[in-house]
């Protein structure tokens, strides 16, 4: 039977008797002795030693070899008293282990026969009840399932009627009755029915109306029926897992009643069967409902009366917790920014020229009217010297044209000495910028032409670019989706690689209206000024800035990302 519950058994051997050194009283091997190694015999003593169930393999020993058999060891307990073990390989995983544990488990109701107290009691799970259990187990659905083992359980065991309900806590609700398709539960008969299960399960025994025999065993007696339930009346409870009862109730005519016998089969009988009926119920359910099961067993487990350090320490999470969740925080924007002088000011070739001598380069530090770098003046100054001669030759012929009254002649010299005149004031202006100075005091944050010497320049590129030591602006690059929350005069605090353990303080001075391509998506630039600027800083250093925006709940802050991308998917994908 067992081999038709496991999925995947390979496997099997039940022995019977003590663990002391030595044979056992009884071995049984399945499907034959050549299936089960040497070490099962260990493994049963010590699981019938320890009382507990024991698991070892489902794991590949050798990485990419398939996983080795589950073998679980169980040992058979019955009235407190070990009576052997069950060792059985199943080819499935670990975590399979719980529900192979629980299978055998309920295998133990198939072994009543071997209770010392009851060798006077005939045969209380024989055949028949195994033909049941077959049958039940056959049935794919929990409905079919249920329905074939009541109605062979009226037949076996010679009842009018047999009933099907499940209890939790003070609740018990009738579910099936055998040969009835459909009934009315606010009947009377069915509420004394339930409330008849009720009290079978408040006591934990079954109870027996109208009995032939004053003292069964294990079982609670009267000799009234219970309000409107029959009068012959024999209630089975059996307790499952999470506070959860299967309960029977097994109905016959007021002359035949139930006997010891009679109790004792429908108590082994329930015993063998509800356990798999539950099985079926459970896996019918909604997924939904199953987790909330399966929570609800962690927390009854957490919060029981063991794992009491578990317990106080999810406790004290649970308090710190409380006031993070829904307590408020500041709420800042951060985004990635890059340190830029207020002013950068660009030194530019004032004509095309070639370098003659560089005096400095990027990452110096120079004052306003030094000079950065020269320019080739060979040309401009022969050039001077022949405008000067040009000049002199005309003054010259100037001078002669008014001796000799020639008026004319004098006024277009007197054109050509102005001419001149405007060209040397060129030359000289041109021989003058040829001295590159800096035009404030500051830094030089680019240009290095000192391995450049004597390469052409063209007028009006750049050779260098200063910024002042003392006057900063942070340009921030902020996504477009924080950038709503971004206003002019906000506050916040910068945080540069290069100092990772101070922080600056900022205020926002300007949002750009156009965004840029960024390694994210779309950027808005914003800048912003420091506040209390120092000597260590430089234009081009990086880092993380934060923008305080509002006081806001702490798990709006934590999962308004998330919010906002799935209210975008929603809109993308719904209809």
């Amino acid at each position: 039977m067992q081999c038709q519950l496991i999925a995947g058994l390979d496997a099997g051997v039940a022995v019977f008797g003590t663990q002391d050194p030595g044979r056992f009283a009884l071995v049984i091997h399945w499907p034959g002795e050549d299936a089960c190694t040497e070490d099962w015999d260990s493994l049963a003593r010590i699981a019938m030693r320890n009382g507990a169930p024991l698991v070892c393999g489902g794991q590949s020993a050798v990485q990419g070899q398939p996983p080795l058999p589950l073998r679980v060891a169980y040992p058979l307990l019955w009235q407190e008293r070990v009576m052997g073990a069950v060792v059985v390989a199943v080819k499935t995983s670990l975590d399979r282990q719980m529900g192979v544990i629980r299978l055998l488990q309920w295998g133990q109701a198939w072994l009543g026969l071997v209770d010392a107290r009851c060798e006077d009691v005939p045969d209380r799970a024989g055949p028949a009840s195994l033909e049941l259990l077959q049958a039940t187990v056959a049935r794919p659905d929990y409905q079919g399932a249920a329905m074939a083992a009541l109605s062979g359980l009226a037949r076996q065991l010679s009842c009018e009627r047999v009933s099907l309900g499940w209890g939790r806590g003070d609740r018990v609700r009738l579910s099936l009755i055998s040969d009835t398709a459909t009934f009315n539960t606010r009947s009377t008969r069915v509420c004394a029915l339930e409330s008849a299960m009720l009290e079978a399960v408040r006591a934990g025994a079954p109870l027996v109306h109208r009995a032939q025999d004053t003292d069964i065993p294990g079982a609670k007696t009267q000799t009234e029926p219970h309000g409107h339930a029959p009068p012959g009346l024999c209630i089975v409870p059996v307790a499952m897992e999470a506070g959860v009862w299967a309960v029977l109730a097994l109905e016959r005519d007021t002359e035949q009643g139930f006997d010891a016998l009679s109790v004792s089969r429908c108590t082994s009988t329930a015993a063998l069967i509800l356990p798999v009926l539950a099985l079926k119920r459970d896996c019918e359910r909604p997924c939904h409902r199953l987790a909330l099961r399966r929570v609800g067993h962690r927390l009854e487990r957490l919060l029981g009366a063991e794992h009491l350090v578990r317990r106080l320490a999810v406790i004290a999470i649970c308090l710190l917790a409380i006031p993070l969740v829904a307590g408020r925080g500041l709420y800042r924007v951060t985004a990635p920014s890059i340190l830029e002088g207020a002013v950068q000011r660009a030194v530019v070739a004032p004509f095309d020229s070639y370098l003659s001598e560089v005096h400095t380069r990027a990452g110096q530090r120079v004052g306003e009217g030094e000079v950065l770098a020269e320019l080739d003046d060979h040309e401009l100054r022969l050039e001077h010297r022949r405008s000067v001669s040009e000049k002199l030759q005309l003054t010259s012929q100037h001078r002669r044209a008014v001796a000799n009254m020639d008026q004319a002649q004098a006024r277009i010299l007197e054109a050509q000495i102005a001419q001149a005149d405007a060209r040397l004031g060129l030359l000289e202006e041109q021989l003058s910028r040829t001295r590159l100075v800096a035009p404030i005091a500051g830094l030089v944050i680019s240009g290095d032409w000192n391995r450049s010497l004597g390469v052409p320049v063209s007028r009006g590129e750049v050779l260098f670019e200063l910024a002042p030591l003392d006057d900063y602006r942070v340009a921030l690059s902020v996504r477009d989706a924080d950038i709503a929350d971004i206003e002019v005069g906000q506050r916040g605090q910068l945080t540069l690689s290069a100092f990772p353990s101070r922080t600056l303080p900022l205020r926002v001075d300007n949002i750009a209206r156009l965004s840029e391509e960024g390694p994210e998506g779309p950027m808005f630039r914003v800048e912003a000024r420091i506040e209390a600027p120092t000597s260590a800083l430089r234009p081009g250093m990086e880092g993380l800035a934060k923008i305080e925006v509002a006081q806001r709940r702490r798990l709006w802050i934590w999962t308004h990302r998330l919010v906002d991308w799935l209210c975008i998917q929603w809109l993308a994908w719904g209809p």
